[in-house]
C-alpha cells in the first residue's frame, strides 16, 4: 500500500506526514514496503530493517497510519466546513457592520446639522441684539442733537427779548435826571429786581451754553466703537475656533519611487505594510529599528494643507514632513536626525517630537488611532493632532524655504500591521451622486 504527503486547503497535522511514495517498492533497495516509521514518516522495506538505521524508530502498519491519515484527513474537512459556515456569518455581519456605519454616519450628520443650525441662531439673535443697541445709541444720539437746537432757537428767542428789554431801560432813563431820576431808577429796579436777576440768570446761561455748543455738537461714538469692538472680537475668536485643519483637508498617496527598506504599499497607493517575503530595497536609517521610510506622492510649497494617516495598533511609527534637500540625502539621515526633517514618532508606548537630533517627549494621556496633520507654509507652522480627541500633540514652527513632502515610517516587522493614509475628500463621482439624492429627497 502506497501513501503520500497530505495536504489540505494549506492545514498541517501535529505528527510527520507521510512522505510521497508513487511504487509499492523502496525507492532505495527496490524491495516491497513492509511497515511505516512514524519517527522519519516513511514507508520501510526488510532492507531499511535490517541495516538498524531506523533502530529505536515508532514502527507503524500501513493499515494504522492510512486509518489515523483518514481520520485527520476528516477533522480538517470539518474544519474547512466550519470556516466556510463562519466566512457566510462574516458576510452577514460585514452587511451588518456597513448599515450601522451608514446609521452613525447619518446620524453625525442629523447632529452636525442640528449644531450649524443653533449655532447659526446664536448668531442671528446676537446680531438682532447689537443692531437694536445700535437703533438705541441713534434714538439716543440724534435726541440729544435735537435737545441742543432746541436750546439754541429758545436762545436766540431770549436774545430778541432781553435786546428789547434793554431797549426800553434806556428809553425811559432818558427822561429821567437828577436825583428824582436816581430815585426813580431805585425804584424801577425794586420793582423789577427778580425779573433782572433772571436776565442776568438767562444771560449767564447762554453764556455757558454758547462755550461747550462746540463740545456738544461733536457726537460722542465711544459706545458705538464699543459695540464695533465687541462684534470684531466675536468674529476674530470665531475665526480662531471656527477655523478648522479640516477646511484644508485633501487625499495624499504614498510614492512607491521613495520607497526604502523592506516595505511595501496596496494597489490604491494608501496603505503601507512590511513585505516579509519581499527583498529589501536601498535602506535608509529613517529610526530606530524602523523597517523603512516612503514619501509622499504629492509635495508642498505654499498654502495650507492637512492630512490624517491611521496608525491604530501599530507599536512603532514615524510620521512628519521632510524638505527638499532630505530627500536627496534621505540614505543619509534618520528621521529628526538633522534640519531638514521634523517628525513625531511613537516607540515603547512613548511619544516624542524630533527634530535635528533633539527629543521632546510628548504628552498624551490617552491611545489614539488616528493622527491628523496640519501645515500652513507660508506662516511656517507643522501641527499634530490626535484626531480622536481634537487635541494638538505638538508645534513646530518653521521657516520653510523648500518643497515640503510627508514622510513615513513603520517599526512593525509584521505584515499585518499597517498604517493607512486616509481618505478625506470624497470623489467626484461620490459628491454628483450625493447631489443627486439631494435633488430627488427635495423633489
Amino acid at each position: 500500500m502506497v501513501f503520500t504527503k497530505p495536504f489540505f486547503m494549506g492545514f498541517r497535522s501535529s505528527s510527520p506526514d507521510p512522505i510521497p511514495c508513487r511504487s509499492g517498492s523502496c525507492q532505495t533497495h527496490q524491495r516491497p514496503l513492509m511497515i511505516y516509521c512514524t519517527s522519519c514518516a516513511d514507508s520501510l522495506c526488510d532492507e531499511c530493517l535490517t541495516k538498524g538505521g531506523h533502530r529505536g524508530h515508532g514502527l507503524a502498519r500501513f493499515k494504522d497510519v492510512l486509518q489515523k491519515q483518514i481520520e485527520a484527513v476528516t477533522r480538517r474537512s470539518k474544519h474547512l466546513m466550519s470556516s466556510l459556515k463562519k466566512q457566510s456569518d462574516v458576510k452577514t455581519n460585514m452587511a451588518k457592520a456597513k448599515a450601522h456605519a451608514e446609521e452613525m454616519i447619518e446620524q453625525t450628520k442629523v447632529n452636525l446639522e442640528k449644531q450649524y443650525q443653533e449655532l447659526q441662531e446664536l448668531m442671528e439673535h446676537n446680531r438682532q441684539h447689537a443692531f437694536r443697541l445700535l437703533l438705541a445709541q441713534k434714538e439716543s444720539l440724534l435726541l440729544g442733537l435735537d435737545t441742543l437746537a432746541l436750546q439754541d432757537e429758545q436762545n436766540q428767542q431770549m436774545i430778541v427779548y432781553i435786546e428789547q428789554e434793554l431797549q426800553q431801560l434806556k428809553k425811559n432813563a432818558c427822561y429821567l435826571d437828577g436825583d428824582s431820576a436816581a430815585a426813580l431808577l431805585n425804584v424801577f429796579l425794586l420793582q423789577n429786581k427778580s425779573r433782572s436777576f433772571c436776565f442776568l440768570t438767562s444771560v449767564k446761561t447762554m453764556e455757558d451754553f454758547y462755550k461747550s455748543f462746540k463740545k456738544q455738537m461733536c457726537v460722542n461714538n465711544k459706545r458705538l466703537k464699543g459695540l464695533e469692538n465687541s462684534v470684531t472680537q466675536i468674529v476674530q475668536k470665531s475665526k480662531e475656533f471656527l477655523t478648522r485643519p479640516w477646511e484644508f483637508a485633501e487625499n495624499i498617496t504614498f510614492d512607491e519611487m521613495s520607497l526604502t527598506g523592506n516595505l511595501k504599499i496596496s494597489v490604491d497607493k494608501t496603505t503601507l505594510c512590511c513585505a516579509t517575503s519581499a527583498p529589501q530595497k536601498e535602506y535608509t536609517k529613517c529610526s530606530k529599528d524602523a523597517v523603512g521610510t516612503i514619501l509622499a506622492a504629492q509635495s508642498f510649497t505654499a498654502g495650507c494643507h492637512y492630512w490624517e494617516v491611521e496608525v491604530k495598533d501599530l507599536t512603532g511609527w514615524t510620521v512628519g514632513v521632510v524638505d527638499q534637500d532630505w530627500k536627496k540625502r534621505r540614505l543619509e539621515k534618520s528621521l529628526g536626525e538633522d534640519k531638514t526633517s521634523w517628525v513625531l514618532q511613537l516607540d515603547d508606548n512613548m511619544l516624542f517630537a524630533v527634530h535635528n537630533d533633539e527629543i521632546e517627549i510628548v504628552r498624551e494621556p490617552d491611545h489614539f488611532e488616528r493622527l491628523g496633520i496640519f501645515l500652513d507654509f507660508s506662516k511656517g507652522l507643522l501641527r499634530f493632532f490626535s484626531v480622536d480627541t481634537g487635541c494638538v500633540l505638538h508645534t513646530f514652527f518653521v521657516k520653510f524655504k523648500t518643497a515640503i513632502y510627508p514622510v513615513f515610517s513603520i517599526k512593525e516587522k509584521s505584515s499585518a500591521m499597517s498604517l493607512t493614509l486616509c481618505k478625506l475628500v470624497p470623489d467626484v463621482d461620490s459628491l454628483y451622486e450625493e447631489a443627486q439624492d439631494e435633488v430627488v429627497t427635495a423633489v
